[in-house]
């Protein structure tokens, strides 16, 4: 979010007195923001949909309308990869620098019982599989459990450090988003929120995020 919004303030929203600031948790983030409600601060939100207490997000977002937006199902990983166009997929595996990820290949790797982390033999052992590399990208990058050999649960859940949960990461996974051109199916569902910090410091509302 801070990526966006810098590019939305052009400039530091700092500036124009935004912090943004990480909830630590869906649920941490849950109690935070219903806090926030009741001390009557001015505060928007993006959080991810966990699953859990539907009733209580349900009634903040009818107090906070377009302040608060909630991905419909699963994080911001998931929605972000899930519009990357398959052409360009593999560009995921690659660092900030374009250079391949040896330690995300080895995610990916893992996830297929695979010594070798190459792209060549993920990709022959997912045709084997009948499996597509967005499904496993995606899961890898969330960190997903689900099919863990007995005693890897763990293992597989830190396969997201790899990716884009850390600070550093998000900023990375929103760079991709707008060089990728997911941010195209995405923008319609960002930009409420985004102007709605935008009005709330008195700054004009945009038709378009111009990146």
């Amino acid at each position: 979010m801070q990526f966006l919004l810098e590019k939305a303030f052009v400039g530091n929203p700092l500036d124009y007195g935004v912090r943004v600031c990480d909830g630590q948790g869906n649920e941490a983030t849950l109690d935070l923001l219903e806090t926030l409600v009741s001390s009557g601060l001015l505060f928007a939100g993006l959080a991810d949909d966990e699953g859990t207490a539907p009733k209580r997000w349900k009634d903040l977002k009818e107090k906070l309308k377009a302040r608060l937006y909630q991905w419909p199902k699963g994080c911001t990983e998931d929605h972000v990869l899930a519009a990357v166009p398959e052409a360009k997929l593999l560009e995921l595996l690659k660092d900030r620098d374009g250079e391949l990820d040896g330690y995300r290949l080895r995610t990916l790797a893992d996830r297929l019982g695979l010594q070798e982390k190459t792209p060549e033999a993920i990709g022959a052992a997912l045709i084997a599989s009948g499996k597509s590399w967005r499904a496993l990208i995606i899961s890898a990058a969330t960190g997903n459990k689900e099919g863990a050999p007995a005693g890897q649960e763990k293992a597989w859940k830190k396969h997201s450090q790899q990716w884009f949960k850390s600070t550093a990461g998000g900023r990375e996974l929103a760079e991709k988003m707008v060089a990728l051109g997911a941010l195209r199916d995405l923008e319609k569902k960002l930009l409420p929120l985004i102007n709605s910090v935008l009005v709330a410091v008195g700054q004009p509302a945009l038709e378009k995020l111009d990146l």
